[in-house]
């Protein structure tokens, strides 16, 4: 079990990329691990997809739960509870995979005292722009501390590799479940490493949180998140930052802001 890994997805209403996401797991080369799939109460036919694609699928260890319409944080913590491997990675139902991917983090968590793995990713709208180059173990691993962390969250929630026990999220929120994660185990100096090989694609489309009409409500709870850190912590400096970013994020035009985001790269 030393290198068994344990994937979760939770999706609600998926069914548009839900196959493409298992196609990209199903294509790891690591293939000691298992996919547990929570559907939080899909009205569509997400989970007639899943059923379909585990009956045509026999060997692909996936485990389908319904537990109903209980909520983004509760799902999540849900699978955790369910998994059966050490350390835990999590793929959004739209996000997608470099084939190396589970490879090249086991290795590196194997050899490096870390409690929570990244990649670097790449940002997308449509697969005819993702290239999947030749991906290798890399030489160094960049440490992220709380600081970094509160003035951007570029750790994108599909490509975190996580240990078991420290993968607990805050079922109080309505958003930002992975940041709100991260930034606690900063605070708690627990290890957050990232590598730059890029090994994760995340799909940006309309129906995101920040993306949608809901968008404005998002980054408010971001920078309310945010507020409590740098106030807890002290860190005026980002408190000012955080402030500009937010009338950014909250009154330039949508197009413009993910045009600059493409070409930074940040998640959030």
């Amino acid at each position: 079990m030393e290198n068994f890994i344990s994937v979760i997805t939770t999706v609600k209403n998926g069914s548009k990329y839900i196959i493409e996401m298992l196609e990209s797991v199903k294509s790891q080369s690591h293939n000691n691990f298992e996919h547990l799939i929570v559907d939080d109460g899909s009205t569509d036919d997400t989970v007639n997809k899943l059923y379909d694609f585990q009956i045509r699928n026999t060997d692909y260890p996936l485990k389908i739960f319904q537990p109903g319409n209980i909520g983004r944080g509760r799902a999540l913590n849900y699978a955790v509870s369910k998994a059966r491997g050490n350390w835990i990675a999590v793929i959004d139902s739209d996000d997608l995979w470099h084939p190396e991917k589970l490879t090249i983090q086991s290795a590196i968590v194997q050899n490096n005292n870390v409690d929570a793995l990244f990649t670097n990713t790449q940002l997308f709208s449509s697969k005819s722009e993702i290239i999947i180059h030749e991906a290798s173990t890399p030489d160094a691993l960049v440490i992220l501390g709380l600081d970094n962390l509160l003035k951007h969250n570029r750790l994108s929630h599909s490509s975190v590799l996580i240990r078991k026990q420290l993968c607990c999220y805050d079922e109080s929120r309505h958003s930002q479940f992975d940041y709100e994660l991260w930034l606690r185990l900063a605070s708690q100096n627990r290890i957050i490493a990232k590598t730059n090989t890029k090994l994760d694609f995340h799909r940006i489309h309309k129906d995101q949180s920040f993306e949608n009409t809901s968008g404005k409500k998002y980054y408010w709870r971001s920078f309310k998140l945010k507020t409590k850190y740098t106030l807890s912590e002290r860190r005026i400096i980002i408190l000012m930052y955080n402030t500009f970013k937010l009338f950014y994020d909250l009154f330039l035009p949508r197009n413009i802001r993910l045009t600059v985001r493409k070409l930074l790269n940040p998640i959030n």
